[in-house]
Protein backbone atom coordinates (compact mmCIF):
# COMPACT_ATOMS: atom_id res chain seq x y z
CA UNK A 1 0.00 0.00 0.00
CA UNK A 2 1.28 3.48 -0.86
CA UNK A 3 0.10 6.50 1.14
CA UNK A 4 0.96 9.94 -0.18
CA UNK A 5 1.43 12.85 2.19
CA UNK A 6 0.20 16.36 1.55
CA UNK A 7 3.64 17.66 0.54
CA UNK A 8 3.45 16.31 -3.03
CA UNK A 9 0.20 14.44 -3.78
CA UNK A 10 0.81 14.41 -7.54
CA UNK A 11 4.06 12.46 -7.05
CA UNK A 12 2.26 9.81 -4.99
CA UNK A 13 -0.45 9.48 -7.64
CA UNK A 14 2.19 9.15 -10.36
CA UNK A 15 4.09 6.45 -8.48
CA UNK A 16 0.88 4.50 -7.84
CA UNK A 17 0.01 4.79 -11.53
CA UNK A 18 3.43 3.37 -12.48
CA UNK A 19 3.00 0.51 -9.98
CA UNK A 20 -0.55 -0.17 -11.18
CA UNK A 21 -2.08 0.15 -7.70
CA UNK A 22 -4.54 2.65 -6.25
CA UNK A 23 -3.18 5.10 -3.65
CA UNK A 24 -4.19 4.53 -0.04
CA UNK A 25 -7.48 6.13 1.01
CA UNK A 26 -6.46 8.81 3.52
CA UNK A 27 -7.71 12.10 4.89
CA UNK A 28 -4.95 14.63 5.55
CA UNK A 29 -6.02 17.99 6.95
CA UNK A 30 -5.79 20.37 9.88
CA UNK A 31 -8.15 20.70 12.82
CA UNK A 32 -9.59 24.17 13.45
CA UNK A 33 -6.93 24.78 16.12
CA UNK A 34 -4.15 24.03 13.61
CA UNK A 35 -3.25 20.51 14.72
CA UNK A 36 -2.45 17.93 12.06
CA UNK A 37 -5.13 15.36 11.24
CA UNK A 38 -4.32 12.02 9.59
CA UNK A 39 -7.02 9.41 8.97
CA UNK A 40 -6.34 6.17 7.13
CA UNK A 41 -9.70 5.02 5.81
CA UNK A 42 -8.80 1.45 4.90
CA UNK A 43 -7.24 -1.47 6.69
CA UNK A 44 -3.45 -1.69 6.82
CA UNK A 45 -3.40 -4.80 9.03
CA UNK A 46 -0.67 -7.16 7.85
CA UNK A 47 0.32 -4.97 4.87
CA UNK A 48 3.59 -3.37 3.87
CA UNK A 49 2.90 0.38 3.90
CA UNK A 50 5.01 2.97 2.10
CA UNK A 51 4.41 6.57 3.14
CA UNK A 52 5.63 9.11 0.59
CA UNK A 53 6.30 12.55 2.08
CA UNK A 54 8.71 15.18 0.84
CA UNK A 55 10.52 17.51 3.22
CA UNK A 56 10.09 20.67 1.16
CA UNK A 57 7.78 23.58 1.83
CA UNK A 58 6.29 23.56 5.33
CA UNK A 59 8.94 21.24 6.75
CA UNK A 60 7.62 21.02 10.31
CA UNK A 61 4.01 20.36 9.22
CA UNK A 62 5.06 17.71 6.71
CA UNK A 63 7.39 16.00 9.18
CA UNK A 64 4.68 15.88 11.86
CA UNK A 65 2.18 14.53 9.32
CA UNK A 66 4.67 11.77 8.42
CA UNK A 67 5.25 10.84 12.05
CA UNK A 68 1.51 10.77 12.82
CA UNK A 69 0.88 8.58 9.74
CA UNK A 70 3.65 6.17 10.82
CA UNK A 71 2.17 5.98 14.31
CA UNK A 72 -1.33 5.37 12.92
CA UNK A 73 -0.07 2.53 10.69
CA UNK A 74 1.87 0.87 13.50
CA UNK A 75 -1.13 1.16 15.84
CA UNK A 76 -3.32 -0.40 13.15
CA UNK A 77 -0.98 -3.45 12.96
CA UNK A 78 0.75 -2.79 9.65
CA UNK A 79 3.31 -5.51 8.89
CA UNK A 80 6.00 -3.00 7.86
CA UNK A 81 6.02 0.80 7.52
CA UNK A 82 8.57 2.48 5.26
CA UNK A 83 8.94 6.25 4.98
CA UNK A 84 10.00 7.46 1.54
CA UNK A 85 11.45 10.98 1.64
CA UNK A 86 12.59 12.24 -1.80
CA UNK A 87 13.83 15.45 -0.13
CA UNK A 88 15.19 14.90 3.37
CA UNK A 89 14.39 17.82 5.70
CA UNK A 90 17.02 19.37 7.96
CA UNK A 91 19.86 17.66 6.13
CA UNK A 92 23.20 19.39 6.01
CA UNK A 93 23.70 21.70 3.03
CA UNK A 94 26.71 21.10 0.79
CA UNK A 95 29.41 23.80 0.84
Amino acid sequence: MVIGGSSHPALAEYICELLGIPPGNTLLSKFSVGETRVEINESVRGKDVYILQSGGGKVNDHLMELLIAISACKTASAKKVTAVLPLFPYSRQSD
